[in-house]
């Protein structure tokens, strides 16, 4: 196995599914920061937070890229 962008891959290149990073939609975002998902989608369309694009409207985010983007660190009981 190796490490491809921090996700683990089996010998057929598939990921690893447990040691992938977790993504969230905009609103789960939206929430722990106190602003609308409209809002987050503005920041990532910005450049100013990072997030994976899947589709035309189907956009995802790491919680703790986008607050490393930030400079914030995520209080650990907030979900």
């Amino acid at each position: 196995m190796e490490t491809l962008g921090g996700v683990m891959k089996t010998p057929n290149n598939k990921p690893i599914v447990e040691q992938a990073p977790e993504f969230v939609a905009a609103p789960a975002i939206a929430r722990r920061l106190s602003v609308t998902g409209r809002y987050i989608l503005q920041l990532a369309e910005q450049g100013r937070i990072p997030c994976i694009r899947l589709g035309r409207k189907c956009v995802r985010f790491n919680p703790d890229a986008v607050a490393a983007a930030l400079g914030i660190q995520w209080n650990s009981s907030a979900q």
